[in-house]
C-alpha cells in the first residue's frame, strides 16, 4: 500500500491559501520589530497613493488639454461662419440699399449682439465673484 504523504506535503488546489503557520512564542516578531513593520507598510501605502494622485492628474491634466484644443477649435470655425455670415448679409443687403448702408445695418446688429452677451456674462461674472466672495468668509 502507498504511503499517503503528510498533510503538509499534500497539493493544494484552488485559490484558498494555506493555512498560517503556528509560531511558537520564540519566533514572534517584537513590538519595536511589528511598530517597525507597521511605519513601513504605511509608508507604502502613502508612497502608492501619492504615485495614483500623481498619474491621475497627469491623465487629467492631458484630456484637459485635448479637451481646451477641441473647443479652441470649435470656436475658431464657429468665428469663420459667423464672419461668412456677416459677409452673405452684407452681399444680401447691400444689392437693394448699396454696400455702405448694407455694411453699417450688419455691424450694427452684430454690435448690438455682441453687447448682450456683454451684459449676460457680466452678471454672469457677478454671480461668480459673489460666490467666491461668501466662501472667503
Amino acid at each position: 500500500m502507498l504511503d499517503q504523504p503528510a498533510a503538509s506535503e499534500q497539493t493544494r488546489h484552488g485559490y484558498a491559501p494555506a493555512p498560517p503557520k503556528r509560531r511558537s512564542v520564540d519566533d514572534r516578531p517584537s513590538v519595536a520589530e511589528s511598530f517597525h513593520g507597521l511605519v513601513e507598510e504605511g509608508k507604502a501605502a502613502a508612497r502608492a497613493e501619492i504615485d495614483l494622485l500623481k498619474t491621475t492628474a497627469s491623465v487629467s491634466a492631458g484630456a484637459g488639454a485635448r479637451s481646451a484644443t477641441w473647443f479652441a477649435v470649435a470656436g475658431v470655425l464657429a468665428l469663420v461662419a459667423l464672419i461668412a455670415l456677416a459677409v452673405g448679409a452684407i452681399i444680401a443687403i447691400a444689392t437693394a440699399l448699396g454696400p455702405v448702408i448694407a455694411t453699417l445695418i450688419v455691424v450694427g446688429i452684430l454690435l448690438v449682439c455682441a453687447a448682450s452677451a456683454a451684459v449676460i456674462g457680466r452678471g454672469h461674472a457677478q454671480a461668480v465673484s459673489a460666490a467666491i466672495s461668501e466662501f472667503k468668509r
